[in-house]
């Protein structure tokens, strides 16, 4: 049987994801977990069109807005780079 919350989460998972994504932000994995410590994890990737990285991450903060009223809910924002985009920040070519 489902715990309580994750029923929450399915929910909030379900509403979130019946707002289209704008054309910029494209999602690429959604990879879920559970563990006795931690609860639900979900981790998702998406790639943001260049020039579009702030209202990416403005939108992936408003789809985040379902789960607020799900106690213990927190998420985190990992902006990450491929080695191409980041080995040219450190002055190797």
């Amino acid at each position: 049987m489902m715990s309580c919350k994750a029923v929450e989460v399915v929910k909030a998972f379900m509403k979130a994801e019946q707002t289209p994504r704008p054309r910029f932000l494209k999602q690429l994995h959604l990879l879920t977990t559970t563990s006795v410590e931690s609860g639900i994890k979900a981790y998702v990737i998406y790639e943001i069109d260049a020039g579009k990285e702030f209202e990416g991450i403005k939108e992936i903060t408003k789809r985040t807005v379902q789960y607020y009223s799900i106690e213990g809910f927190r998420y985190q924002i990992e902006p990450v780079l491929t080695p191409a985009e980041a080995i040219p920040l450190l002055g190797i070519t």
